[in-house]
């Protein structure tokens, strides 16, 4: 049984997705796909769930989320909330997301260890939010 937790998520990270071929974004690097794929392995299924009105409105054909703000959104309505600092590195994963900037926002995965789980951009998004319990 996998647990439902963003260590789980940051540990499964692998920059693809398992329920589709397809690319979306620059360089075929899309980082709410690709963390939303690790997200549904590691337990995190009701992601998929299609919801009128939720948050979720773009999706690959696997059904896994392809936008940033939006996955940012569905953890918000998972009952994460937002800290301004990180959790010490040792004691706990964690989601990120930053803050829109060119219409785009970026997430990703800070593991137990501190290391990023990203599609690596490398673009200064501007205010860094970090979700965990």
């Amino acid at each position: 049984m996998v647990s439902r937790s963003f260590k789980e998520a940051a540990d499964l990270y692998n920059g693809k997705c398992g329920g589709c071929t397809k690319s979306y974004g620059e360089k075929g690097g899309n980082c709410a796909h690709h963390t939303s794929d690790a997200m549904y392995r590691a337990g995190f299924t009701d992601v998929l769930t299609k919801v009128v009105g939720g948050p979720i409105t773009a999706r690959c054909d696997g059904g896994r989320p392809i936008r940033a703000k939006e996955l940012r959104d569905w953890v918000v309505g998972q009952g994460y909330t937002a800290h301004a600092a990180r959790p010490a590195i040792g004691t706990a994963a964690f989601f990120f997301a930053y803050d829109a900037h060119k219409d785009k926002g970026h997430v990703g995965f800070i593991d137990k260890t501190g290391k990023c789980k990203d599609t690596g951009t490398g673009d200064l998004w501007g205010t860094e939010r970090k979700y965990y319990w």
